[in-house]
């Protein structure tokens, strides 16, 4: 099921909305960066996407670029409210918790919009990804806002980590695995 911000899915009694932008990136300008919120300084980085018609990487000018998007925030302020229990699936996890941080990097990345998103509208569970070291890097693959559950399961390159819980009592049920451990290594 693709999920997005404009429309709820509801599955068994659990509606979940979900949210794909994340705030932009050092890298290629990818489509689904946003800025955060509203005043966020254009990126100070040259912009380059790829152009698949032509085959090739081309520059792109960042502030024509962000400067027509919504930012993060907008387009969360325009999201359906969701009947409890509901779920979140963000792509950017909350900005300042354990789940937006970067090994070599003391500030945290997320997304400033997104923790505010889940402070007011506080869904059962958030479900993260985007910062893949994050939980190696803390320690944790979970956090809390309020009483909603952040997660974050992590990645590698040679990993797939995952979670698995039961919706109706996710923090009693909540495991963390790891697949394709490289061979030999120990469970």
């Amino acid at each position: 099921m693709l999920l997005d911000h404009r429309r709820l899915w509801e599955r068994d009694g659990l509606a979940f909305l979900g949210y794909a932008s994340t705030p932009a990136t050092p890298h290629w300008v990818k489509d689904f960066e946003r800025l955060d919120v509203a005043g966020d300084p254009i990126p100070a980085f040259d912009g380059v996407t790829w152009d698949a018609r032509q085959g090739r990487a081309r520059e792109v000018n960042l502030a024509r670029h962000f400067g027509h998007r919504a930012t993060i925030a907008d387009e969360l302020e325009r999201a359906p409210h969701a009947p409890d229990p509901w779920i979140l699936v963000a792509h950017a996890p909350p900005h300042a918790g354990r789940l937006d941080r970067l090994p070599g990097i003391a500030d945290p990345i997320g997304s400033r919009a997104v923790r505010r998103f889940i402070e007011s509208r506080q869904p059962l569970l958030s479900l993260h990804g985007h910062i893949h070291e994050s939980p190696k890097v803390t320690g944790s693959f979970v956090d809390r806002i309020g009483r909603t559950l952040c997660i974050n399961p992590g990645q590698s390159h040679t990993r797939l980590y995952a979670v698995l819980f039961d919706t109706q009592r996710p923090a009693e049920t909540l495991r963390h695995t790891v697949l394709g451990r490289p061979a030999g290594a120990a469970p």
